[in-house]
């Protein structure tokens, strides 16, 4: 499992060595929570190997695939093949780092702090979990003792919520969760 922010701003690198872009995004289906394309700001030059020469940094979408990941990602296409790991569409899916800075409240109403990070399977591409900002206030609930620098805690899985709107809604209540979080 890697976050989110593991992936952010990561170079893209083709078969043959051409710098594709870098990593602004993941898009996920919000009922699976399955990822299924990763969102590029496009390197400069890009646009002339896509037939698209008016940008000069275009964003797009990228398949999930079998890529190499490390320092930077590395993908099978070459360039030459890279239109054939484009996505033509992102309907159905939604942006990850929407659910950044969202709060999140339990089925009582109890607000229990906002999402810090995103957890990402890479073996399964699936979101899985969530790093949250505690509230000071709620830290005891939830048998949390939180550092002086650090407030943020794992834990929070997707099973536990229910719905995504304004907020991060959970399905479940402040004392379910108590002893499901471990500080970062």
């Amino acid at each position: 499992m890697r976050l989110y922010s593991f992936l952010k701003d990561k170079s893209i690198i083709s078969s043959d060595a051409f710098i594709v872009g870098n990593v602004v995004d993941v898009y996920y289906e919000p009922g699976s929570w399955t990822v299924r394309s990763i969102g590029v700001r496009g390197s400069k030059g890009l646009g002339d190997v896509l037939g698209a020469s008016s940008f000069r940094k275009p964003q797009f979408s990228l398949n999930i695939g079998t890529y190499d990941i490390n320092d930077v990602i590395l993908i099978p296409e070459a360039r030459d093949q890279l239109q054939k790991a484009l996505v033509a569409d992102n309907g159905g899916t939604e942006k990850a780092t929407v659910l950044i800075g969202k709060k999140v409240v339990t089925s009582d109403l109890i607000t229990i702090g906002t999402i810090a990070d995103i957890g990402i399977d890479l073996d399964t591409w699936r979101i899985n979990s969530f790093k949250v900002k505690i509230e000071k206030g709620v830290a005891e609930a939830l048998d949390v003792k939180l550092g002086l620098i650090n407030k943020t805690v794992s834990g929070l899985l997707t099973s536990h919520i229910s719905s995504v709107t304004d907020g991060v809604n959970l399905s479940r209540r402040v004392e379910d969760l108590r002893g499901n979080f471990t500080l970062d």
